[in-house]
């Protein structure tokens, strides 16, 4: 084995390692931790007001892209080793307590649909698998809470001079796939059968008024970005 590979090989088995112990998730909560204070981004944010519990939006989590769909086989193939988790490069996938294995959740820390897949990449057990060209992975629904949108009629900017209203195009700026976001009659954003779900818009949302609700079943949806 040359040095390079020698490096890349032993800092990934130390990561897997560290992160199975419970110095591993002390230290992965503090860096949780961390990371929100540099990015103050909490779930609540993104549950609608009339939705008294995150649990009322979906019971489960999605898995990570390019995973298994059917259930058993991604447990059965899934050896929990975390290599998935370490390759995510925004920290958007996450262990379940138990033997549940990885998931994400969009509405916390959304997928940015790596061009290179690297969370795919580091399975080496055939839990996820990579996509096919212009396949992209299909978490749930961009859905909106109306009236919590900036666009809202009833909503007004009050700006220096007077009052005036704002049109905000922060989602269909953010989203990655082309023409999902379509505007209504009213300026308000709705999204369409291409929606991945991969909770970009959800962090863009000057007003989180937007939150994923999740597909049963991981699913994949053919659409150029």
């Amino acid at each position: 084995m040359d040095r390079k590979k020698f490096f890349k090989s032993g800092v990934k088995e130390v990561a897997r390692e560290l992160a199975k112990t419970p110095v591993g998730r002390i230290i992965d909560r503090q860096l949780h931790g961390i990371s929100n204070l540099l990015d103050p981004v909490r779930l609540e944010a993104f549950i609608p007001k009339e939705a008294k519990t995150y649990h009322e939006i979906k019971r489960a989590y999605p898995r990570p892209p390019g995973s298994l769909p059917n259930p058993t086989a991604f447990k059965k193939a899934c050896t929990l080793c975390r290599d998935c988790v370490v390759a995510c490069p925004y920290g958007a996938i996450f262990m379940m307590d138990g033997e549940q294995g990885p998931v994400i959740n969009p509405n916390e820390n959304a997928c940015f649909l790596c061009e290179d897949w690297p969370c795919i990449k580091a399975c080496e057990t055939g839990a996820m698998v990579l996509l096919e060209e212009d396949v992209l992975p299909k978490f749930g629904h961009a859905k909106l809470t109306d009236i919590h949108c900036m666009n809202h009629p009833d909503r007004v900017i009050f700006l220096k001079g007077g009052k005036k209203k704002r049109y905000c195009k922060e989602c269909l700026k953010a989203c990655p796939v082309e023409d999902v976001v379509i505007y209504n009659e009213q300026k308000l954003p709705e999204f369409d059968q291409y929606c991945t779900g991969c909770g970009i818009c959800v962090k863009a949302c000057p007003e989180s008024a937007i939150h994923v609700v999740f597909d049963e079943h991981s699913d994949i949806v053919e659409r150029n970005r």
